[in-house]
């Protein structure tokens, strides 16, 4: 079974329902409720996800719970003092996403499902589009 990190931007398509991208993003994370695809999210995105589905439903018992069922198929990354580091050495751009690349290989990750691909041009774990990874 593969190991999927998600990255935010998918997780928010589907709670945001963001169109175009709800159908591939629900798809994927369905995946991984069916136990088809292990799902994983790095612990610094959790606390994000949580503040932009706060910010969007401005209920605190809503967001804890959107959250809740999410952690019902994915699995935290704990990011560590190592992890931080190995992300400011990155060659990628964008520190957070240097940080979620520096926890997918840590965890040996088969690969980040975002819609920002080319964020993840330099990462040590391959990078797919929701419906890249759906056509794999």
């Amino acid at each position: 079974m593969k190991k999927i990190l998600l990255d935010t931007n998918v997780i928010i398509d589907v709670f945001a329902k963001r169109e175009p991208f709800f159908c591939d993003s629900y798809s994927v994370m369905r995946l991984c409720a069916e136990d088809k695809a292990e799902g994983y999210i790095t612990a610094s995105s959790l606390t994000d996800l949580y503040y932009l589905i706060h910010h969007e439903t401005k209920d605190p018992a809503k967001s804890k719970a959107a959250i809740v069922s999410l952690l019902d198929f994915c699995t935290i990354i704990d990011v560590t003092s190592e992890d931080c580091m190995s992300a400011i050495a990155s060659e990628t751009h964008d520190f957070e996403d240097a940080l979620i690349d520096a926890c997918a290989a840590k965890e040996k990750i088969s690969c980040i499902v975002t819609r920002n691909t080319r964020d993840f041009s330099v990462s040590q774990v391959k990078a797919l589009t929701p419906q890249q990874f759906l056509a794999e």
